[in-house]
């Protein structure tokens, strides 16, 4: 599965340099792709496309965009999953898809502030880095509300990793929000090129090759301030009880759910089929040692072994089997 991200700095498709990031993109034959300060426009023809809305705390200009996302199958729009959490507005954006081999897949968009972000520009009121620092937080909030498996964050984070010049304070809440995800990204890529775009991704996907997408042509023609990555990724097998509970990215209502032919439900709904399936009755529950949280298992009416995880500080209720939290 390849998946990719570009800052294309808002260069418009109907121009020479937005055509051709338009081409490049179209050519590298992803099935996902992040663009970030950019134009609906420049992604491949005939995908499905979401993006996080044109209001960022900056000049509103029609059709740009802080984050889109855009893939070759259709998406499930996550549009409660800020939730309570504040973040710097704009720069955020989920959904659920589907892998080439049909599993579920959410693939969470970030742009995350600049050093300078409403420092001497925009509403001028912030010291360096205190909007970046403010999305990391509100990222480690809320980043355990999506599922400990096939997940992907990628976009512009605006740090290298390892770390370069930024303040080590800076560079560890990165590294603490991020917890539990793995960066194909880091260190050195093709070019002898630092990325600040990054692609973070749960264990269950493994990278297998990395290439870049020039900042410039080869007539030195610059396209963007930023070059772009993309990634094939093999899809193992979704994470098991043991990573899940090391990583702690289960989602806090507890709708996650590992089955043998469905991967992952709203409620007693499939994301996957769609079909809704009885959950059926409770057959065993335990702690996994050394976590927070849950196991529950149980056997339901439809032939699925289910698996479920219940975060062990929040109330919860159960009834015949029907499980639901009180918060």
């Amino acid at each position: 599965m390849r998946i990719g991200t570009w800052n294309t700095e808002f260069k418009k498709p109907n121009t020479p340099k937005g055509e051709i990031i338009g081409e490049k993109l179209a050519a590298a034959d992803c099935d996902i792709l992040c663009v970030t300060e950019g134009y609906a426009g420049i992604l491949p023809i005939g995908g499905h496309v979401i993006d996080a809305g044109q209001d960022w705390g900056y000049r509103i200009v029609k059709g740009r965009r802080k984050v889109l996302l855009w893939s070759k199958r259709p998406w499930t729009p996550h549009s409660h999953a800020l939730g309570a959490v504040e973040f710097p507005q704009g720069r955020f954006l989920a959904g659920t898809t589907e892998t080439t081999q049909g599993e579920c897949l959410t693939v969470i968009g970030v742009c995350i502030p600049w050093r300078d972000a409403h420092v001497s520009t925009g509403t001028k009121d912030r010291k360096p880095w205190e909007d970046h620092e403010a999305w990391l937080a509100g990222f480690e909030k809320l980043r355990c509300r999506f599922p400990g498996s096939r997940c992907v964050v990628l976009g512009d984070f605006n740090q290298k990793i390892p770390r370069t010049w930024v303040p080590h304070r800076v560079y560890g809440s990165l590294k603490q929000a991020f917890k539990g995800f793995e960066f194909a990204t880091e260190g050195v890529l093709p070019g002898d090129l630092r990325a600040i775009d990054h692609i973070a991704h749960t264990p269950d996907l493994k990278p297998r090759s990395i290439e870049i997408w020039h900042k410039e042509c080869a007539d030195g023609t610059e396209l963007s301030d930023h070059f772009g990555v993309w990634c094939d990724f093999n899809l193992s097998q979704p994470c098991d009880k043991k990573s899940r509970a090391a990583t702690g990215t289960q989602r806090d209502d507890a709708i996650t759910t590992k089955s043998g032919g469905c991967s992952e439900y709203i409620g007693d709904r499939c994301v996957s089929c769609r079909t809704q399936h009885p959950l059926g009755r409770l057959s065993a529950m335990r702690n996994w040692p050394g976590s927070r949280w849950t196991l529950v298992e149980q056997d339901d009416k439809s032939s699925h072994k289910s698996l479920k995880y219940l975060d062990l500080n929040r109330p919860w209720i159960g009834q015949l089997g029907l499980l639901s939290s009180d918060p």
